[in-house]
């Protein structure tokens, strides 16, 4: 016996000491070369000597509801130690400066691919806490038997089994606290979380010189610009330029950020009998919308950046389409100044048509940037959540206190039944509309929940629950639709550029010169419009399962689906919403917060001025078309599952709707006196006959009259 004292000091994992209480307990076990059985005497060892007894404890920790709390605490506490590694790293390997420190420098492919799998796991993690706090915080809002008792006896009635804001009003102010850090903890996270790892890629200022043949053979010219040095090093390198022509020169131009191309010579076919420079100009990525790349176009068109520009390159003063002038490449025409480059005028302008460019090529290189201090921030809600579910898991001792399923309501209510709705469960016509003391002043309250069960899984949830879940996901399809027809991009654009791509001709051009945090924001709001939509459809699908299995207690008889089960209860590792629909759920969230992270996302630029010298870094919103498809397709797929499960999928008649309404569930749970184990046993929902006469509706754990039937034969009594 020593030994085996010495034995149990070590850890033992939860499942070997319930193996060994049950042992214990079960005398019917005969040892196969004994009648005495060291199960025993380990079960009495176990239950006696205080270090396995504490292990224990650690094992109901994975009982329950707590199950899924322990669950949500290992996935917060592996995000948190994940950011800390990573803030570790940061300021260990890698220089950072204001806050961001560059992970890798590299092609732009590679760091786009490493971006999205960054994004990837970043959310996995969201989700999985998304999930772990919304469970946690349904635990949390579920009432005691107490606040039900105390809600009955003001003629008010509690939620069971579903997300619900009206029983915060009801329930203790700690768990109150608790259920406002976790959700307070989440706006950070879904608004930054994805913000923590982004591309920058690079863009060039560069020269845009019109000049004739005799430029590019050679010809003498003079001005006293300051970018004089960049124009004689091109004239002295044209052999060293790459020859574009008209169409391709507009299309490796066209975008808004240029960076594999610097200064490029656009060579006309002006009669030029001086020196071939006429006139040239300084390209800026954030430049005006209405002067970018404007010495691509040849339309013209009305002033909208002002004033008259007598240096216009053209006589268009709206913004630049440079894909509708590809399609006039064969008639590209610029046009400049006569005073300072030349006599030959038309109307105060000069002008040829374009010949062909040559482009000076440059290296693109693009960077994975961490933000420390969004990190930071980051790691901080998540420490916020471990304390919380550590502390929901340490304060509530009691487990069975919780009714966190119709099964623990329906348990207390059997074991202690609710006198305020003793009267209610009287099935003749008499007694059931009867209004005495009780509830009076809220009758319809509990009898309208006596009502017929829904025919349709659709009609188990209110109509503001479907409107509250689908109006989001419609606004989200909506918005993205009306944003995308309202943009002009072809094919090309739309399918080669792939997901989340920084494509420079993708980026809401009104969004330059924003502060990095503002962009930040501003990109990561609609992940809090996924969240919510997660939360709401997690709801709805729960109160249609809740009424699935609420309806069954009328055709067969089982054991309640408890937290804390007892006799022949069932034991339970999730509330009311299978892993058969809660798993895919969180796999579609988790997809869904992904593709948003593609669709709308920070680009940061690093400009490099005319010189070649790093100048600037500017912060830009881009987007992806693909992606902001692919989230229409599974936002329209999300309201097609829901509908057509909820009409398609029927409840059998024969129970009463009352599957979440806590008033109601105690109207079912009024046993006869010879049946006051019942919450114990396997149970039906049925009509019973007393010895005095009084016909009941209830759960028991004796035979019982299907209600359907009983309602007909007791009117005819």
């Amino acid at each position: 016996m020593d030994d085996l004292q010495d034995f149990v000091k070590v850890p033992l994992i939860p499942a070997f000491l319930d193996v060994a209480r049950e042992k214990a307990e079960d005398s019917t076990y005969i040892s196969p070369k004994k009648k005495s059985h060291p199960w025993a005497n380990l079960a009495t060892t176990l239950t006696t000597y205080p270090f396995p007894l504490s292990t224990r404890r650690f094992g109901s920790l994975f009982k329950g509801w707590r199950l899924g709390v322990s669950l949500g605490a290992i996935v917060a506490i592996a995000a948190f130690l994940t950011n800390l590694a990573f803030i570790f790293a940061s300021l260990g390997y890698y220089k950072f400066e204001d806050g961001i420190t560059t992970v890798y420098q590299g092609s732009c492919p590679k760091v786009r691919s490493l971006s999205q799998i960054f994004h990837l796991g970043i959310n996995v993690f969201s989700t999985l806490l998304l999930g772990s706090s919304n469970y946690c915080m349904q635990c949390l809002s579920s009432p005691t038997r107490e606040e039900v008792d105390v809600a009955h006896a003001g003629n008010r009635s509690l939620v069971i089994g579903v997300p619900s804001l009206k029983n915060l009003g009801r329930i203790s102010r700690r768990r109150v606290l608790l259920w406002f850090c976790l959700g307070l903890s989440s706006f950070p996270l879904h608004l930054l979380y994805n913000a923590v790892v982004f591309e920058t890629i690079s863009a060039n200022d560069y020269l845009a010189i019109l000049t004739t043949e005799k430029f590019v053979q050679g010809g003498k010219w003079s001005t006293n610009d300051d970018f004089a040095p960049e124009i004689q090093a091109l004239q002295n390198s044209t052999s060293a330029l790459e020859y574009l022509d008209p169409a391709t020169c507009i299309q490796s131009y066209g975008s808004r950020f240029i960076s594999n191309r610097r200064h490029v010579l656009i060579v006309s076919n002006a009669s030029d009998d001086q020196n071939g420079l006429i006139r040239y100009d300084v390209e800026r990525p954030d430049g005006p919308s209405c002067e970018i790349f404007s010495w691509l176009c040849t339309s013209r068109g009305n002033d909208s950046c002002g004033s008259f520009d007598a240096f216009s390159w053209t006589t268009s003063y709206h913004p630049c389409d440079p894909g509708g002038s590809v399609n006039q490449a064969n008639n590209w025409r610029l046009y400049g100044a006569d005073a300072a480059y030349g006599p030959f005028s038309d109307g105060g302008r000069v002008g040829g048509q374009i010949q062909y460019c040559l482009s000076q090529q440059s290296p693109g290189q693009c960077k994975l940037g961490l933000s420390i201090s969004i990190l930071a921030a980051v790691t901080f809600c998540n420490l916020v959540k471990i304390l919380c579910l550590a502390t929901t898991l340490f304060s509530i001792k009691d487990s069975s206190n919780l009714l966190v399923t119709t099964g623990d309501a329906i348990a207390s209510f059997l074991d202690v039944p609710d006198t305020t709705t003793a009267d209610r469960s009287i099935i003749s016509r008499q007694n059931s509309s009867s209004r005495e003391k009780g509830w009076v002043a809220n009758s319809d309250l509990v009898l309208r929940r006596w009502k017929a069960l829904p025919k349709s899984w659709f009609q188990a949830d209110s109509g503001s629950r479907w409107i509250s879940c689908m109006t989001p996901i419609v606004i989200m399809i909506g918005g993205t639709g009306f944003f995308l027809l309202d943009s002009s991009f072809g094919a090309k654009t739309l399918f080669g550029n792939g997901l989340g791509n920084n494509d420079p001709s993708l980026v809401f051009q009104s969004q330059f010169h924003r502060s990095l945090l503002s962009v930040v924001l501003l990109v990561n709001l609609p992940q809090l419009l996924v969240s919510y939509v997660y939360v709401v459809y997690n709801g709805l699908f729960t109160c249609m399962l809740l009424t699935l299995e609420w309806s069954r207690y009328a055709h067969c008889r089982k054991g309640l689906r408890v937290t804390s089960p007892r006799g022949q209860q069932r034991s339970t590792h999730y509330l009311h919403l299978p892993y058969m629909y809660s798993i895919p759920l969180l796999v579609v969230s988790g997809l869904l917060h992904w593709l948003v992270s593609q669709s709308v996302f920070m680009v940061r630029v690093n400009v490099f001025d005319v010189a070649g010298v790093q100048d600037r870094i500017i912060s830009a919103c881009g987007y992806s078309p693909l992606a902001m498809i692919f989230t229409m397709v599974f936002g329209a797929l999300m309201i097609v599952t829901a509908l057509g499960i909820g009409i398609h999928r029927k409840y059998e008649p024969g129970m009463p709707s009352a599957a979440i309404c806590s008033a109601a569930i105690s109207v079912a749970c009024h046993p006869t006196e010879d049946d006051l184990d019942a919450a114990t046993l396997p149970v039906m929902f049925g009509a019973i006959e007393t010895e005095s006469g009084v016909k009941l509706a209830t759960f028991s754990g004796k035979e019982v009259m299907p209600k359907m039937l009983a309602d007909k034969a007791f009117e005819k009594s």
